[in-house]
């Protein structure tokens, strides 16, 4: 998959674990190499896509994304300071 996406083996792992996510672009060419919509994975694997309420979903990501966001860049000010 990596060699499809154009990117690492280390880079996959790292989005899989939630150390680092893709460009807008790297993931959507992920969700084509896996012939799935780009929302499918944000989407809990534990999941039932029936079971989530859309909202919900939406709140949780948001919220995920944010936290993220914010400690990246708290990194970056540690990292300059």
């Amino acid at each position: 998959m990596a060699e499809k996406c154009n990117i690492s083996n280390t880079f996959i792992g790292e989005i899989e674990t939630g150390i680092k996510y893709p460009a807008p672009k790297t993931f959507e060419k992920i969700a084509e190499v896996l012939n799935v919509m780009p929302y499918v994975l944000l989407i809990p694997k534990d999941a039932k896509i029936s079971d989530i309420d859309r909202k919900e979903l939406i709140q949780k990501i948001t919220k995920d994304i944010e936290q993220k966001v914010l400690t990246d860049i708290d990194d970056i000010r540690k990292l300059y300071s």
